[in-house]
């Protein structure tokens, strides 16, 4: 192994203190990396747009093994700031080869990016004993678990792996491997020198919100049983919730562009959206919904996962909220308001069914604020979006 990394990593060839873990981490090293593994380890990325003076498409694609976290910026609350701040572009012109020059329209400017199975970060070493990785994180609407850890104490490397509940702590100049009953008693133990970690990527999450719209018209009497027909039935975060009742839902070309929508999310996030996002949601999503009727006549439960530009999205869906609308009810309104804000802690969007119409929402973090994006199948057949 050390014979392997010395021959393929520069900074491994003379044994010293020089030696820069995440060179393991590279093409030269690990070698040629298949269609079948790059969605496993690589972040993928594609920037588009029109250069200003030859109109012609101009397309930026890049990847890597490993994010690096190279600064601190104390306004941020969250580990997943950095990251996200760390995996998103600037908005610079891109540069375009026949021109020989960056001219890309910035305001034509669309972001794609493919987050892998396996997320990879690393700290500078001004970021170490800073922050602290987090068990959990939500990265552009993607879930991901912490599974692995590597430390860095005078110049030698020790590792901590996540099993089941528990964590393993392997020292190769210990004979044995010490055993921590949770991810605290470990950092109690071995606070420092945290510097690498290695995230696993859960399903997309996705709740259901399914109302009947009562309108009070002016001057008249709203039932008063309507007042107490709303009621909030999402799951709490740690439970396990049944599909069955959940995705009993009969699908719609409405619903399954919003599903469609909130999944693409996580390609791309709604704040990169421009025409062509759009154009792309609607038509993907409607062919969706053709190739399901033809499978099935009366299709009643919703997708579990869906292929996006040769992406794999598994869908989980973590709750489900029914009742009664009533315009004038504050109650029924706060009750909505209460179910929207479960769903930012625990989903990546949720999917708003009200009478023929399904509205999909996906939530954008931006440092400390939460930005919210519903769009819909309007009756034009385009994707409107607010």
């Amino acid at each position: 192994m050390w014979a392997y990394l010395r021959q393929h990593c520069n900074s491994f060839a003379t044994m010293s203190d020089h030696a820069v873990f995440s060179d393991i981490f590279t093409l030269n090293t690990v070698g040629v990396m298949t269609q079948e593994l790059k969605p496993i380890f690589l972040i993928q990325q594609s920037d588009q747009s029109i250069c200003t003076s030859c109109n012609n498409l101009v397309v930026k694609e890049t990847s890597k093994f490993v994010l690096y976290i190279t600064s601190v910026n104390m306004t941020h609350r969250k580990f997943e700031n950095y990251v996200s701040e760390a995996i998103l572009p600037s908005t610079s012109a891109l540069y375009c080869d026949l021109c020989q020059r960056h001219c890309g329209d910035i305001s034509m400017l669309q972001h794609f990016v493919l987050l892998p199975t396996l997320l990879s970060l690393e700290l500078s070493s001004n970021c170490i004993d800073r922050l602290i990785f987090p068990l959990t994180m939500n990265v552009l609407g993607q879930n991901y678990t912490l599974e692995g850890l590597v430390r860095c104490t005078s110049h030698h490397f020790t590792v901590a792996i996540k099993a089941d509940t528990q964590w393993l702590y392997i020292d190769d100049m210990c004979v044995s491997v010490k055993t921590y009953t949770s991810f605290q008693c470990l950092l109690h133990n071995h606070s420092s020198g945290w510097f690498f970690a290695i995230f696993r990527k859960s399903s997309v999450r996705v709740g259901n919100i399914n109302i009947h719209v009562e309108t009070n018209l002016a001057g008249s009497q709203t039932p008063a049983q309507n007042l107490d027909d709303f009621h909030v039935t999402s799951l709490p975060r740690d439970s396990t919730p049944s599909i069955e009742n959940i995705t009993s839902v009969s699908i719609t070309k409405s619903s399954t562009v919003a599903l469609y929508g909130i999944c693409f999310s996580v390609l791309k996030p709604c704040v990169y959206w421009r025409s062509h996002s759009s154009d792309a949601i609607v038509k993907c999503g409607s062919a969706l919904f053709s190739d399901t009727i033809k499978c099935q006549q009366n299709p009643s439960k919703l997708f579990q996962n869906i292929n996006i530009y040769g992406a794999h999205i598994d869908i989980n869906y973590v709750s489900t909220t029914t009742g009664t609308l009533v315009h004038s009810s504050l109650y029924s309104k706060c009750a909505l308001r209460s179910s929207v804000l479960h769903n930012i802690r625990t989903s990546t969007g949720f999917l708003l069914h009200l009478s023929n119409l399904c509205l999909g929402c996906v939530f954008h973090k931006i440092k400390r604020s939460t930005r919210f994006f519903l769009f819909f199948l309007n009756e034009h057949e385009t994707l409107e979006i607010h």
